[in-house]
């Protein structure tokens, strides 16, 4: 858990699935949700990091993996 900007926490989580997928995952609780979501997109980005908006709750993508 981090600090980020003046108003947010940035969280990462990085899971290992049992078919052995790594899955990354950053959670932002901010006021500035709009703001701060482009922000990172940008330095995404620029870093290029390939990254989805999509949430799939890691209990499924567990589920999953064990298919």
């Amino acid at each position: 858990v981090y600090s980020y900007e003046d108003d947010g926490v940035l969280e990462v989580d990085r899971t290992v699935l049992p078919d052995g997928t790594i899955h990354a995952e950053l959670e932002l609780e901010t006021t500035q949700m709009a703001q701060r979501l482009r922000e990172l997109r940008l330095m995404l980005e620029k870093l290029e990091i390939a990254y989805t908006d999509t949430v799939i709750p890691k209990y499924q993508r567990f589920l999953s993996a064990r298919a």
